[in-house]
């Protein structure tokens, strides 16, 4: 499981994105924590984050993450 805090490769300025490629069958990590609805917090699953959102499924695929300032809710 993945997630972008204190993980050296998603440091950068915000505005920043990443292309992340997911495994198939992130949804079996039983730690992976999801916060967030569109606009994940930074301790979330990278990968469960783009399952939630639609853009991959639990089979794996690429999309692109991007670094944006915290919010006050998720």
């Amino acid at each position: 499981m993945t997630t972008a805090r204190g993980n050296r490769f998603f440091e950068g300025p915000r505005s920043t994105n990443f292309r992340v490629q997911c495994p198939a069958g992130c949804t079996n990590y039983k730690d992976a924590k999801l916060w967030g609805d569109s606009i994940y917090k930074d301790d979330s699953s990278i990968c469960l984050a783009g399952i939630h959102n639609g853009v991959i499924t639990d089979k794996g695929g690429h999309m692109i993450v991007a670094l944006e300032e915290g919010r006050k809710d998720y």
